[in-house]
This record gives structure tokens, sequence and C-alpha cells, in this order.
């Protein structure tokens, strides 16, 4: 996503055809590179023999909850990325190298900061609270948007460049919180189905996001403050829920051995 967004960025500043084929053709080179990365990965590690393991529908209502409020946070990180760069070139006089200025904030914020606020989110409460906290910062973010077209001369940037920073950290808190909650309430019979299904909600997002941030900021202030308040009803929301399993959810270490499995050769 890193490598990615900043040449993004830069044909969106550009706006000509050769800039946004060049992005496509160094997006071919980056997927080759991942899959020769993925071909050298060692075989022999540990793997988790379970029993039970017959895959099931997640019926789980808490960790439902969690994945849906997640997927509604994590429209910020959409927004930040397609809806800012709409948001500058098309509805305001602002620099078009703003574009890829935001996407290098973002980007070296997250690689930065990502780590230090995430310490703690092994806790539940800490978790939600950091759900909670993504909430409010993604609204804060939107809202602070339209003052952009305020102003002249390094005011209005200013207040762009105030937008990446809160949305940014956002992001960070709300993958950290929503991924832990995740598992707080994912058995570990069934985590492959668990975790396939907490990340949909970002994949949804990412879906449907950039037609529905077209859509919504064509309507200009309306649109952003719009955003806002979903993202403050979804982190109220995340204050509901819970913070330990059930009773009635399987057991998450119930039926599981570990076992080593050997490397494959002559040895074998």
């Amino acid at each position: 996503m890193a490598v990615g967004a900043l040449p993004t960025g830069a044909a969106v500043a550009i706006g000509d055809q050769w800039a946004f084929r060049s992005v496509m053709a160094a997006a071919t080179v980056i997927f080759l590179s991942c899959a020769a990365v993925a071909l050298s990965l060692p075989k022999d590690a540990e793997v988790v023999v379970r029993r039970a393991s017959r895959p099931r529908l997640v019926d789980n209502a808490a960790f439902l909850r969690v994945t849906v409020i997640y997927g509604a946070l994590t429209f910020s990180a959409v927004l930040l990325g397609v809806g800012m760069a709409l948001w500058i070139t098309q509805q305001t006089d602002l620099p078009p190298w703003l574009v890829s200025a935001n996407y290098l904030i973002n980007t070296v914020l997250v690689v930065a900061l990502q780590t230090r606020p995430a310490r703690g989110s092994e806790s539940p409460l800490r978790a939600r609270r950091m759900m909670i906290s993504g909430g409010i910062l993604a609204a804060t973010g939107a809202a602070v948007a339209p003052l952009s077209v305020w102003g002249s001369g390094w005011a209005p940037i200013a207040v762009a460049v105030l937008v990446v920073v809160l949305m940014t950290g956002a992001e960070i808190y709300v993958v950290a919180g929503g991924t832990s909650l995740a598992l707080v309430h994912t058995p570990q019979d069934h985590r492959s189905t668990y975790l396939a299904t907490s990340n949909l909600a970002f994949g949804v997002a990412t879906v449907i996001g950039p037609t529905l941030i077209s859509v919504s900021l064509d309507l200009g202030s309306a649109g952003w403050l719009g955003w806002a308040v979903i993202f403050a009803i979804a982190s109220v929301a995340a204050r509901t829920v819970p913070l330990a399993p059930s009773r009635t959810e399987p057991s998450a270490t119930a039926g599981a051995e570990t076992v080593r499995r050997e490397p494959e050769g002559e040895n074998a």
C-alpha cells in the first residue's frame, strides 16, 4: 500500500494517460515480486492439527458486531486514500502536488507510529478504547476537511495536512483495536473462517467505498459531514462490544494440538 500510494498520487497530480499506465505497469512488477517472495518462504513450519475443524457459519453475534463496526470505520482509510485526492483536485483550489504529499505523510506516519500506539491492544479493554478513539479521530478529520476550501495561501494546505494526520491516527487505532477484538471472539477451531469474515469487512469497504465517497463528496461539505456522523455513530457502537466471549461461544483452545512438520526432502 505504501509503495503503491506515492506513484498513484503522482499520477493523479499529473493527470496524463502515460502516468496512469505507468502505475499499472509498476503494479504488475510489484505483484510478480510479491509472488516470488511467497515462493521463497520456508515449508517447514509448525502447524496446528485441530479436532472438529469442519468449516461452519459464523454465528457469533459479538464477533459479527465487531466486524460490522470495523468495516464502517475502515471507510476512513478509503476516504483518506480516494476521497482526499478527489476533493483536492475537483472541489478545491489546493495545488495538485498536495495529493502526493498527503500520501507521503500518511505512509511516514503509519511506518513510524503503527507499532507504538498499538501496544497494549492485546487487552480487550484497550482494544475497544482504540476502536472508539479511531472513530472519534475519523469523525473529527471528516468534520475538519470542508475547512480546506476556505482562505488562501498555506492555511487550507495546513487543514488538508491536519485531515491526513487525523485519518492516519484513526487508521492505526481502528486496525489494531478491531483486529484484537475480533480475535477475542474467534474460536481457535474455526479461526480461518472467522478471520476471512473479518477481512471481508475491509474488502467490502474497498469495493463500494470509492463509489460512495465519489457520490457523497459531490455534495461538498455536506458529504464530509455525513461521513463524520457515520464515524461518530460507529464509535459509539464500539462501546457496546463485549470484552470477553460469552459462555455459549466455543472454547478458544479446545481440541488443538501443536505438532512439528518435518522438512520435505530426502529425510522426510
